[in-house]
């Protein structure tokens, strides 16, 4: 019933990031001199000194340092690049995860075993023979987290760096850059070891929602949006631009993230053209399900929509729109000059948005809510049980349910309001990095990765399955 930015939890190569095994995919990933991203239809586009692959769509790509990686939904990993010391000529058979260092790869079978290709003169590519769930390949080295949280790094730290030995505890994801690798606790906070002649192994306090290792530096998404780099800044790597984003990768002497429209921003070296994506946005955009019809912005910002017409919800005014959320019988867009327009039933006025300017729309049964610059957040539509009377205060992300609505706080903390018949608007006081509000019940994703729902579980929509996710979206009966 309402579309939410798509959060991803990358795990970091050397120069990379990567996601959890067949999720949902990684949509940007920065390597030496180039910078690979992931469209929504499965196709990579690259810029910098590396071309982009024809014919292939990808679930996940990881990018080293001269060459890229991209894994099928078959389970292949097809790779493009330089392969002078074999790094690009993985083996056959199926994959669930890869993850590009320097000059060697590595990937997970389906049973948690890691095999590796390449360069192999530090042993980074001599893994132990004990099952894993993530993997970060750096330069020399290649650390992995266990299916119990720690992690074991093999290959070499080089020099007269501290060592390879990760500290104790565990971990639910690895970036591992040059000479250095960091790892993120489940409570969001990042712990790093190695080389840290740069500070980039010094991460600031606070919790994060995804970390990425570049050569020498590193950079974080916190749980509000904004990014925090830190480490070597030669070629202003770590000076973030302003504003939210969805996504961070961290590349040689440059950084890239992901805005929630899914336009790509880049900052640093750029000499080869690592950091200039081509146009304003990549495809990186949404789909959004809505109640008897589904709608996709696409790349050139045009609105695609399927399904019951009944009402007009299908039919799409013309491009372009920056962002699109399906609500019960009717359908609302974001223009790039932030107006939201709405089509399909108006009912209960739930299609005649208010004036100015919204950074975020989103479409519930028979109310629609808007964010603000400023983060405030304004409803219009039926508002008998208050769903569209929103709570004062600054949000993040807005979420439209059936009766209710949800929305994030820049702190992690969830705020909901409106019809709580089924506890859906009662919220538990932990941080949530996204949050979904559905027909009677509402699900929020930690940033650990974990899903906690709350409200109505009449057909066991709030019964989450175990391990972890990127992204959660709360349906009528179903999450």
């Amino acid at each position: 019933m309402s579309v939410v930015p798509w959060v991803v939890f990358p795990l970091l190569l050397g120069i990379t990031a990567v996601v959890q095994a067949y999720a949902a995919a990684t949509t940007l990933t920065a390597g030496g001199k180039h910078t690979c991203a992931l469209r929504s239809d499965g196709t990579a586009v690259c810029w910098g000194t590396l071309a982009s692959p024809f014919s292939h769509h990808f679930v996940q790509l990881s990018a080293g340092f001269e060459h890229t990686c991209g894994l099928r939904s078959d389970g292949a990993v097809i790779c493009w690049g330089h392969n002078d010391l074999g790094q690009a000529a993985p083996p056959s058979g199926a994959f669930t995860e890869v993850s590009a260092g320097q000059s060697h790869t590595c990937g997970i079978r389906p049973g948690g075993r890691v095999e590796c290709w390449g360069d192999n003169r530090s042993g980074q590519a001599a893994p132990p023979d004990v099952p894993f769930t993530h993997l970060g390949a750096g330069s020399w080295h290649t650390c992995g987290v266990r299916p119990d949280g720690t992690v074991r790094c093999w290959g070499s730290n080089w020099l007269f760096y501290r060592p390879l030995t990760p500290p104790p505890g565990s971990f639910v994801q690895i970036a591992a850059g040059q000479l250095h690798s960091c790892g993120q606790r489940a409570n969001g906070t990042a712990a790093c070891w190695g080389s840290d002649f740069y500070g980039q192994s010094s991460p600031p306090p606070g919790a994060f929602t995804q970390l990425s290792a570049g050569r020498y530096h590193t950079c974080g998404l916190r749980p509000e949006g904004q990014v925090a780099c830190w480490g070597n800044n030669n070629y202003k790597q770590n000076d973030v631009p302003n504003g939210i984003f969805i996504e961070v990768a961290a590349g040689g002497y440059h950084s890239c993230a992901v805005r929630s429209t899914g336009r790509v921003e880049c900052w640093g070296e750029n000499r080869d053209r690592q950091a200039s994506p081509p146009g304003d946005s990549l495809g990186l955009g949404r789909v959004s399900a809505g109640g008897l019809h589904s709608c996709e912005r696409q790349n050139n910002g045009h609105v695609q929509c399927w399904g019951s017409n009944r009402d007009g919800q299908v039919k799409a005014p013309g491009p372009p729109f920056t962002q699109i959320s399906a609500g019960y019988v009717h359908t609302c867009g974001l223009r790039p000059d932030g107006k939201v327009d709405c089509w399909g039933s108006n009912s209960e006025r739930q299609s005649r948005p208010l004036a100015g300017s919204f950074i975020q729309v989103s479409a519930g049964y028979l109310h629609t809510c808007g964010l603000r610059p400023d983060g405030r957040a304004e409803c219009w539509g039926k508002t008998h049980s208050h769903q569209g009377t929103p709570t004062e205060g600054a949000f993040r992300e807005l979420s439209s349910g059936g009766v209710h609505t949800c929305g994030l706080r820049p702190d992690g903390h969830v705020q909901c309001w409106g019809l709580n018949s089924d506890g859906q608007v009662t919220a538990p006081g932990a941080l949530f990095m996204e949050v979904s509000a559905g027909g009677a019940h509402t699900c929020g994703l930690h940033p650990d990765g974990h899903a906690q729902r709350w409200g109505s579980n009449s057909d066991g929509q709030s019964t989450p399955r175990a391990g972890s996710f990127i992204q959660v979206s709360a349906g009528y009966l179903h999450t």
